[in-house]
């Protein structure tokens, strides 16, 4: 599972080196990129390989999650006056009157607000993948910590792939590897990694965190991925 544009680059370098390595295709690897942005190109993009050896290797639909899809158009107001659990987070001084579509613009609620809409979708997907690899996985979570979609939705997407893995009795570990380093990074994208590993440090010790799933708030006592490797 990639998140954002970093979790793109990875799940795409990945895809390139499967088929490098092993000649074709592997039916039991499956790939999700879950981004906030509405990308032109979704498929692969100019920046990435779309064949390898002959091989198809760009994502397709049941690969993707664009949150921000299917959004009402902001302002987004009226998203939070209907689900009181997503205001209590939400900042309340922070714009609702922005479009999503073209990205969480590092702003790290803003990736979350989006999950939120697309909560239900990302489990169906995961469910569908999990049955269809007969309910024994292991669960990557790749992202970088610095961009509002990855810091922003990281710890639900975690969370939720846990509840899903659980409520399904599968076999497998979960695994989380975040990108905390950039080459030139600014204040925006310092405090979003600060901001992350001090919830992620928290909620690793507590075990808990409520849940954006659903209508109202849950909470979720599991950890929140068995490694991680920042």
């Amino acid at each position: 599972i990639g998140l954002g544009g970093v979790g793109k680059v990875i799940l795409m370098r990945l895809r390139k080196m499967i088929v490098e390595e092993h000649g074709e295709w592997r039916d039991d690897v499956k790939f999700l990129h879950i981004a906030t942005f509405k990308d032109p190109t979704p498929e692969g993009g100019q920046n990435f390989a779309q064949e390898v050896l002959g091989r198809d290797i760009t994502l397709q639909p049941t690969e993707r999650i664009v949150l921000s899809e299917g959004l009402p158009q902001p302002p987004h107001t009226a998203t939070l006056a209907g689900h009181p659990h997503v205001q209590a987070w939400f900042p309340a001084g922070l714009p609702v009157n922005i479009d999503l579509a073209q990205g969480a613009g590092g702003i790290r609620p803003y990736g979350r607000l989006t999950f939120h809409h697309k909560v239900h979708e990302f489990r169906g997907r995961l469910h569908t993948f999990l049955a269809e690899m007969g309910g024994t996985a292991d669960i990557y979570i790749l992202c970088s910590l610095f961009g509002g979609t990855g810091s922003g939705t990281f710890l639900d997407v975690c969370y939720v792939a846990r509840d899903v893995k659980n409520t399904m009795n599968a076999h497998g570990e979960m695994l989380g590897f975040f990108i905390i380093g950039a080459i030139a990074p600014n204040e925006v994208m310092q405090s979003n990694t600060y901001a992350s590993l001090m919830e992620l440090e928290y909620y690793m010790t507590k075990n808990i965190l409520t849940s954006l799933d659903g209508d109202a708030a849950r909470h979720l006592d599991v950890a929140v991925s068995d490694h991680l490797h920042p």
